[in-house]
């Protein structure tokens, strides 16, 4: 993998290679994992099919970039963060990705993260830690929630 070049390394950086068999349907999803202690990374991460014989049958980069999350210091409470928010751009998965699900679980442990939030163009994804669970919020009602004042009309 190192020496092709779908795949991009960064510094400091190795890979988690995570491979799935599901109804005789086989896949390999490839995340970035970090070298170094308090880190959590996100994106920098694919996706490779396999057909019948084995045979790669395609390559997808789920996310375009990689970004480096501090995963926090658990026994400061002064520090403490208890969500983790990034956005995926327009043209990409609008809601949060099975790798960024995936990152979170692996690492949260580490974290003193109860949410893990994906915002898009028109939808806000929403990983519960504590419950394992997912919810999805269409753009518009994420404002109404946080009282986006930005989308009324003068009056």
């Amino acid at each position: 993998m190192r020496q092709d070049t779908t795949f991009k390394f960064y510094q400091n950086t190795d890979i988690n290679v995570v491979p799935l068999i599901r109804g005789g349907h086989k896949r390999v999803y490839v995340l970035s994992a970090p070298k170094t202690d308090g880190v959590v990374l996100y994106g920098n991460d694919y996706l490779i099919d396999f057909d019948k014989t084995n045979q790669i049958a395609s390559v997808k980069r789920i996310h375009n970039s990689l970004i480096s999350a501090s995963a926090g210091d658990k026994s400061d409470t002064a520090k403490t963060v208890l969500e983790f928010i990034h956005s995926h751009v327009e043209g990409k998965e609008p809601f949060m990705t099975a790798t960024d699900i995936c990152t979170t679980m692996l690492y949260q442990h580490l974290t003193t993260w109860k949410q893990s939030i994906v915002i898009s163009k028109n939808y806000v994804s929403i990983w519960d830690c504590d419950k394992r669970l997912m919810f999805v919020l269409t753009m518009d009602a994420w404002k109404k929630i946080a009282g986006d004042q930005s989308s009324k009309k003068p009056q």
